[in-house]
């Protein structure tokens, strides 16, 4: 999942720093493709690890899911994600105002991106899963 994350901030990175006739601050010829060939890629590329994160996410979650309560753990996690849905694109609205620049505004995104990657320094990928027979108390 750390692979797909840094595509994805790099990525992010690319499209902050490109225009149709610079990379970077670096000119670009006239007629040039490649800001045309680079979003391509990016396109791509945002595609394929968008792709693998949600599906690692899921299979991360059956792990780490109590075998005898699967709703309530991906209630939760459509929940966490509805919930959550509207940060990024504030964030980029916020931005965006406040830098008068559309593509400056969407740092914030590379921001969480590098949360998100920090955050899951403390998730065990395999799950708690000793803890299952422990844990468990039925509902009366």
């Amino acid at each position: 999942m750390y692979f797909h994350i840094s595509v994805l901030i790099i990525v992010s990175l690319c499209i902050i720093g490109m225009t149709r006739t610079s990379f970077y601050g670096l000119a670009l010829a006239e007629g040039s493709i490649l800001p045309d060939n680079l979003f391509y890629i990016c396109g791509a590329a945002i595609g394929g690890s968008g792709g693998g994160i949600y599906a690692a996410s899921r299979s991360m979650m059956v792990r780490h899911t109590n075998p005898k309560r699967p709703t309530e753990a991906f209630g939760l996690f459509a929940l966490a994600g509805k919930a959550t849905a509207f940060l990024a694109p504030l964030l980029i609205g916020i931005f965006t105002y406040w830098l008068n620049d559309a593509r400056l505004g969407f740092t914030p995104v590379v921001g969480l991106f590098i949360l998100g990657m920090l955050l899951l320094r403390w998730v065990h990928p395999n799950g708690d899963q000793a803890e299952w027979d422990t844990s468990y108390t039925p509902m009366p």
